[in-house]
C-alpha cells in the first residue's frame, strides 16, 4: 500500500492542474482533446503517486474542481 499523500500536496496538485488547464484553453485553436489515462488513482498505471483527478473511493480530488474552473473562465 502507499504511503498518504499531505493534503496539501493535493491543494498543489490542483494548482498545477489549473496551470495547464489554462494554457490548453488558450491554446484551443490547435489542441483538440487532453486524455488522462486512468479515471481513478486507484487504478492508475502511476500507483501510489495519485496523479488523476478522482481518488481511489472515485471522489473528486481539488485538482477536478481547478480543472472546471480553469476550462469555464
Amino acid at each position: 500500500k502507499p504511503e498518504p499523500i499531505p493534503p496539501e500536496n493535493y491543494e498543489k496538485q490542483a494548482e498545477v492542474y489549473k496551470a495547464l488547464f489554462k494554457i490548453f484553453k488558450r491554446h484551443s485553436d490547435v489542441i483538440d482533446r487532453v486524455t488522462f489515462w486512468g479515471i481513478s488513482d486507484g487504478r492508475s498505471w502511476r500507483w501510489g503517486q495519485d496523479a488523476l483527478l478522482f481518488d481511489r473511493e472515485l471522489r473528486p480530488k481539488p485538482a477536478f474542481k481547478a480543472v472546471i474552473e480553469a476550462g469555464s473562465n
